[in-house]
């Protein structure tokens, strides 16, 4: 199976691509089944059989791997979203006997009738995408989660990243989203959830309310089954933000322009009101690999105001040496060393 990973040049990898795109077409055996899951670990391998499928017009190819298939992201403003086929779409859809890799596990299957999908970004990398239910989620930066719909439930699993749910009324379904070992469940809502660790969580609901129970209903065991309604938990409503750590629970209230600024990001914006200079990078990073290296003290401590286009590094370092007296120097090693003029 080597030679499945050990592509070569550009081209040997469109040849392999091509030859699932053509497998897919007749059908796949058990065994060319498990070498597609093994095939699509490899992110440039991904990346190469989904473009040629959207070129050849072959997604509908794709769908046969799953019931329900999202489908593929639209983007809402050229300028703002940017959208890579190795992102947007199903990186390893279930079928009976199919089984999908997340954090380096196998998850098993959810029960017969439910499918599952699964949805990633690059660091940089932001993207919207409507589920077939009528929700729209924005995926930001470096965020991956699953999604599992039922005829009893829709269920998102957010494993890191940050997401943002516009969600589709269903009486009959309710749409639960785990993160970190808590629960959250839509009371006809949009809301936010960021998942910075494990332990770290920020939940910032706009609309409606959230249910939030710490209890995770064994979802992370076992088949991948959304839940029914929450017998418990506490109610979050619209205008509040919820801090979640190992220790503690903290919701405070928050106004409609501070809302504004959280999720500037969904418009491809960073917005930022007096934060220190350390706490802006520790933000910038989640859109570039740069790594961002303090020279003094001094210079952590300088606040910043203003806003900023996500992935603009460039911008935003001359913005720093102009207004902020903060200079900078790249390095051969991918750092930039910041300090006080």
């Amino acid at each position: 199976m080597s030679n499945v990973y050990d592509f070569e040049s550009h081209d040997r990898g469109l040849d392999e691509a091509s030859i699932w795109i053509a497998r897919l077409d007749r059908g796949l055996t058990e065994a060319e089944q498990e070498e597609l899951r093994m095939f699509l670990e490899d992110p440039n391998a991904r990346s190469q059989f989904l473009a040629l499928a959207e070129h050849w017009d072959k997604l509908d190819s794709l769908s046969r791997l799953s019931d329900i298939m999202p489908p593929v992201a639209q983007r809402k403003s050229r300028r703002a979203w940017k959208l890579s086929a190795a992102a947007a779409v199903v990186v390893v859809a279930l079928v009976a006997g199919l089984y999908v890799l997340r954090d380096d596990t196998l998850v098993s299957p959810p029960s017969p009738g439910a499918s599952l999908a699964l949805y990633e970004t690059a660091i940089g990398e932001q993207f919207i995408l409507n589920l077939n239910d009528g929700t729209t989620v924005a995926l930001n930066t470096d965020s991956r989660m699953s999604v599992v719909f039922s005829a009893n439930g829709r269920l998102v699993v957010l494993d890191h990243g940050e997401a943002h749910f516009e969600v589709a009324e269903d009486p009959y379904r309710p749409f639960s989203v785990l993160a970190g070992g808590t629960l959250f469940q839509a009371v006809g809502t949009e809301f936010s959830i960021h998942v910075s660790g494990p332990d770290d969580i920020e939940l910032i609901v706009v609309e409606g309310a959230v249910r939030v129970d710490t209890q995770d209903h064994g979802i992370k065991t076992g088949a991948l089954e959304p839940p029914g309604l929450m017998p418990s938990g506490d109610t979050v409503a619209a205008g509040s933000i919820c801090l979640f750590d190992a220790d503690t629970k903290r919701i405070d209230a928050i106004n409609v322009d501070e809302i504004a600024m959280k999720l500037s990001w969904r418009r491809g914006n960073l917005v930022f009101t007096g934060e220190t200079l350390e706490t802006v990078m520790q933000e910038i990073s989640r859109y570039t690999e740069l790594e961002f290296v303090f020279l003094d003290e001094a210079s952590k401590r300088v606040t910043v105001a203003g806003l900023f286009r996500a992935g603009d590094v460039d911008g935003l370092l001359e913005t720093l040496r102009a207004n902020f007296g903060i200079a900078y120097q790249r390095t051969d090693d991918g750092k930039v060393l910041l300090s006080g003029r």
